[in-house]
């Protein structure tokens, strides 16, 4: 893996409430990452080995690292930010698929699973449209995610609103998108 394929992954280090901890967000890689981060052969599982790092976790979009000793993070969070880019991209170019690729011609089908993909949709839903359909009356819900394609229900004010189509394209399906290539949203 090159440079460039790491320097992909857009990485966010954050502070727990315990001092030892950094939950790192990685916001290209929306896929749940406990398995990556926890693997034996990966370079974070690497870490625990050499006495850096003693526990780690992952799950969508996030890597926890927790160091061994509190004192020493200046010193080992180059590395452990190296490891945690480089499960990032791994999963990253294992789920993608490119344009033009398989009989679709040109279709760009999602790169995550159906299972994740529900837990990043209802995450985006409750953050940016929840908000909107309810300050109007409505409710938009999740009722099945199958095979990259988020189907919805409208309820109150948003069942047979024109501004429905508007709200889900161009809005939730869009804010989508940015994490999910080739997702889509349609209503029930």
């Amino acid at each position: 893996m090159d440079d460039q394929d790491l320097n992909a992954v857009a990485l966010h280090p954050e502070l727990t409430q315990d001092p030892r901890e950094l939950r790192w967000v990685i916001s290209t890689c929306p896929r749940d990452l406990h398995h990556a981060a926890t693997h034996p052969d990966g370079p974070l599982s690497g870490l625990i080995r050499g006495g850096l790092l003693s526990d780690i976790d992952g799950g969508p979009g996030w890597i926890i690292t927790s160091v061994a000793d509190p004192g020493t993070w200046k010193d080992v969070a180059g590395e452990v930010r190296r490891a945690v880019r480089t499960t990032a991209a791994a999963v990253q170019a294992e789920g993608v698929l490119p344009v033009g690729s398989g009989s679709g011609g040109g279709e760009v089908r999602c790169p995550i699973p159906d299972d994740e993909l529900a837990l990043l949709a209802a995450s985006l839903l409750q953050e940016h449209i929840a908000p909107i359909a309810g300050a109007h009356g409505g409710r938009i819900s999740i009722r099945k995610v199958t095979d990259g394609v988020v189907t919805v229900d409208l309820a109150g004010a948003c069942h047979g609103c024109p501004a429905a189509v508007f709200t889900l394209k161009q809005r939730f399906e869009a804010v989508l998108q940015r994490s999910a290539p080739g997702a889509r949203v349609v209503e029930a």
